[in-house]
């Protein structure tokens, strides 16, 4: 898959990520991503991510849609490891066969309520281990804009 779809895939997730922050008083740690998340990465290009409560990622950029459960189409899953520190985000790119055929591994922080932080990595099969403020071009500042 085209490496700036899997990029923007991970930037949308990280920004809908944040924006269920806003739960967090309310919703368990493990649910608190629930929801859509918008943020804007170092090029000022704005894209969201949308959690849905059945485990799958939808992503929002350019006036494009990526992911979701749809029939006959790829599809694009998400999974949270909450045991870890930072947050492990993993979005699993599915074919229409149900096939896994690509996982990018990154990590979240969150914020405030309504904020996480979302770093990937150059290769995006390797995980980023920890937040590096100098790395703006692999970081990014998510918001949850609904649930």
């Amino acid at each position: 898959m085209n490496r700036h779809i899997i990029r923007t895939i991970a930037l949308i997730t990280f920004v809908c990520f944040i924006l269920m922050r806003g739960d967090s008083a309310i919703l368990p740690q493990e649910a608190r991503h629930i929801g859509k998340w918008e943020g804007t990465d170092d090029s000022g290009k704005t894209a969201s991510i949308r959690f849905d409560k059945e485990g799958y990622a939808i992503l929002f950029m350019d006036g494009e849609t990526i992911g979701g459960k749809k029939e006959g189409a790829p599809s694009v899953k998400y999974e949270f490891n909450h045991s870890k520190t930072p947050v492990w985000l993993d979005l699993i790119i599915y074919a229409p066969t149900g096939k896994e055929i690509g996982r990018m591994r990154s990590i979240v922080k969150f914020l405030e309520a309504d904020e996480m932080l979302w770093r990937i990595s150059d290769d995006l099969s390797q995980r980023p281990t920890d937040f590096d403020e100098a790395d703006k071009r692999n970081t990014i500042l998510l918001k949850k804009v609904s649930r």
